[in-house]
């Protein structure tokens, strides 16, 4: 009898031990992803993978309590719109989703100004008989749209033969940056950043790369570039000269930038900087 009770008592204190490191560990996940979610609390652009059946991107309305995203819920597997939905909706009730476009393209990449009154985004046209991946990515002719949400009127900013994605605003919303994917000769597919200036419309070309971010002094920019390796690596550029600084070795991309400008979100491969996707 007594060895069963000194049985039982080494197997309690082994399990208190067990359970005390592991809530150890679920403390230090925990913090980490507090980290993470406030960083991504405050950017103004967030990418999300996985909803309907193909990935949306979503975009804070500051100022009117709404998510601007791209999806096919309408048609689903025809062409991708453009909805709101409000954020301050309670747990009884139904979310309210508004739908901003309904045309015969696809509206991708939403981007809002800070004081949530206009929209940037990208229409391109539908490939018939293509899948989803060749619908957003595939040739063909795409459109930088300028919108006003208090009015609902539209113009185009900037069109192209190539492939356009992540437009984004300067601060005081004078500039828009945003990628330009085009097939180059032997079908060496470019990645190069473009500068609107939105009074003029001109637009100057500031070199290779893509994902690009405004930093808080509406001249410079984050963007990430890809090398022949296949490696990314984040570059710091003056939107004026094209003069370049490097932020970053080879592995993150796609920064994201919070609206005070102190933390960075970035993408990593996994197996580099820890398990998670995502780094602060």
């Amino acid at each position: 009898m007594e060895g069963r009770i000194a049985d039982h008592s080494n197997y309690a204190r082994q399990l208190k031990l067990i359970l005390k490191k592991s809530l150890s560990r679920i403390a230090i996940v925990i913090k980490k992803l507090v980290l993470i979610t406030k960083c991504m609390a405050m950017t103004t652009v967030w990418a999300l993978a996985g909803c309907q059946s193909a990935p949306n991107s979503v975009t804070k309305l500051p100022t009117t309590r709404h998510l601007v995203f791209t999806s096919n819920r309408a048609v689903p597997h025809e062409e991708f719109d453009l909805f709101a939905v409000r954020l301050d909706t309670s747990e009884n009730q139904k979310a309210q989703i508004i739908q901003l476009t309904d045309t015969p393209g696809h509206e991708l990449d939403p981007t809002v100004t800070q004081d949530g009154q206009h929209l940037l985004y990208i229409a391109r046209p539908v490939i018939p008989n293509a899948d989803t991946a060749a619908q957003l990515t595939g040739r063909g002719q795409s459109s930088l749209i300028y919108m006003d949400l208090r009015t609902g009127q539209r113009s185009i900013l900037y069109r192209s033969e190539g492939v356009l994605t992540h437009p984004s605003w300067s601060n005081d919303g004078k500039r828009i940056a945003f990628s330009l994917m085009q097939t180059g000769s032997g079908e060496i597919v470019e990645h190069r950043v473009k500068c609107l200036i939105l009074a003029s419309r001109h637009v100057h070309d500031l070199g290779s790369g893509a994902y690009p971010n405004w930093l808080g002094d509406n001249r410079h920019l984050v963007i990430s570039e890809i090398d022949a390796t296949g490696n990314s690596q984040l570059w710091r550029v003056d939107a004026q000269t094209g003069k370049r600084t490097q932020m970053s070795r080879p592995g993150p991309s796609m920064a994201t930038l919070s609206p005070d400008r102190r933390y960075l979100a970035v993408a990593v491969p996994e197996g580099r900087d820890g398990r998670p996707t995502i780094t602060v």
